[in-house]
């Protein structure tokens, strides 16, 4: 059993499916789901808007991450391939990674650890909403 996590990404909308700007975005892989919501640094001084993409690899285990983070006018974008442990979606960055998890309803919530700069601040936290 794949757990809830990979339940959710699984359940795929027929927009999602038949919707070619967002699968392009995503590099033409089959889109599992797109959420849209916020991040906020580990002190609260940082915060911005975030959006994920979710896609899925041949490998039922596998994902690919796209995730785009808005602090003011400057945005940041990384694609990653990720893995399913458990019941969450990990992401690995240079000296940290991204963490996924489903909360209640279309919901999901993620933790991120940045010491290389990839992202707009070194420690931080996701809260996000499925995208329709």
């Amino acid at each position: 059993m794949l757990g809830a996590f990979v339940l959710a990404l699984a359940i795929v909308t027929a927009a999602g499916r038949d919707a070619p700007a967002q699968v392009n975005a995503a590099g033409g892989d089959r889109l599992r789901g797109a959420w849209s919501g916020s991040w906020t640094s580990e002190d609260g001084r940082q915060h911005g808007a975030a959006d994920v993409l979710i896609v899925a690899t041949p490998e039922p285990t596998e994902l690919v991450g796209e995730f785009s983070f808005v602090e003011g006018s400057e945005a940041r974008t990384i694609r990653r391939p990720g893995v399913l442990i458990r019941e969450e979606g990990r992401f690995p960055l240079l000296g940290g990674e991204i963490a996924l998890r489903l909360a209640s309803g279309n919901r999901v919530v993620g933790d991120f650890v940045d010491a290389r700069g990839e992202l707009p601040a070194p420690r931080g936290r996701l809260e996000l909403t499925r995208a329709r």
